[in-house]
């Protein structure tokens, strides 16, 4: 890697950063089934106008809507569309049903205000102190990525 402001580089044959793909709401299902440990559901019904029973997605889908992490308002999953950090974190946090109580105090994340609908997860992220690692602002509009689906669900599973 080179440092822009100095120059100064530093070659690593042990450390290796992937780049980070978006992730789509197709995929996050299945990641987060699987990496928080979740039974999937074997039911056959289907909720969502835009995913088929046989989907691959579709028994990770069906999994979260019967957990009441995502909402039918209107027959669409859109499986194909990216998922926002803020979508990511407000799944997690409800799984993991994390205290969502927010403290007197200023906003701890400069892009979040008291009237976000996000604010008291990001605060909730904060004050669990998981937060810290995304600076001032948390981006929640950001498309989601793999690593950082896996770096919540890490920070909010109980080891056994």
């Amino acid at each position: 890697s080179t440092d822009k402001e100095n120059g100064n580089f530093a070659i690593s044959n042990v450390l290796k950063f992937s780049p980070q793909k978006d992730l789509d709401r197709a995929t996050f299902a299945k990641l987060f089934v699987d990496y928080a440990g979740i039974d999937v559901a074997d039911d056959s019904g289907s909720y969502f106008d835009d995913v088929s029973a046989e989907a691959w997605y579709a028994p990770y889908v069906k999994t979260l809507y019967y957990l009441g992490l995502i909402k039918n308002e209107n027959y669409k999953y859109n499986p194909n569309l990216p998922i926002s950090r803020g979508e990511v974190l407000r799944v997690v946090l409800d799984y993991f049903d994390l205290d969502l109580a927010t403290a007197y105090g200023d906003p701890h994340f400069q892009d979040i205000q008291r009237d976000h609908y996000l604010y008291p997860y990001v605060e909730a992220l904060f004050n669990s102190g998981s937060g810290g690692v995304f600076g001032e602002n948390f981006n929640p509009e950001a498309v989601a990525t793999k690593n950082y689906l896996k770096y919540l669900i890490n920070e909010y599973k109980e080891n056994p």
